[in-house]
């Protein structure tokens, strides 16, 4: 059931959450302000922030809502859902961001998190090369590749992780003392 939270926001923009989702007056006049994304991203963030993730999923899904194509509305959210264990919705929004927002990293990287979660290993593993194809020093990328590898084939953990450590040699450099 909807409702009005408190009685300082419109029944247009409170019926968006569960009547269960209290914030602070400030967030509730920002969404009185202004009904948009940004808002109720922020509002699902401080939820979030403060481990309520039901409100925050209800808040970030009203900002994909109100601008389907925010890559930061449907990451958020993809996290929430990450969070409260739906790793399937959450795949669903993280394919969401890595298609219109093809060069972020951290979608990448959730995504090939969730599928691996799924046991969607395959899937997973090209996330994750996708992730280093942008960044290549990525570290979660690296860690989770080495990791999947090490699970799945005949690789020992320590060649797994000198492949890690070798993405990360140092450059020589010539030091001298004054």
């Amino acid at each position: 059931m909807k409702v009005v939270l408190w009685a300082v926001i419109p029944l247009a923009c409170a019926q968006q959450l569960p009547e269960t989702c209290k914030a602070s007056p400030g967030l509730l006049k920002a969404i009185h302000d202004e009904s948009s994304a940004r808002v109720y991203d922020a509002v699902g963030a401080w939820f979030a922030d403060r481990g309520d993730m039901k409100c925050a999923l209800a808040a970030f899904e009203e900002a994909a809502r109100l601008e389907p194509g925010s890559s930061e509305a449907h990451y958020d959210l993809g996290v929430a859902h990450v969070r409260m264990n739906q790793l399937t919705a959450a795949v669903k929004e993280f394919r969401i961001v890595v298609k219109s927002k093809p060069d972020m990293v951290a979608a990448h990287n959730s995504l090939g998190s969730a599928l691996m979660d799924l046991g969607k290993n395959a899937e997973a593993e090209a996330a994750f090369r996708d992730s280093l194809k942008i960044d290549p020093k990525s570290v979660f990328a690296l860690d989770h590749l080495a990791r999947f590898w090490h699970w799945n084939t005949a690789m020992t953990a320590p060649s797994a992780i000198g492949m890690r450590r070798s993405r990360f040699s140092p450059t020589p450099r010539t030091y001298s003392f004054h």
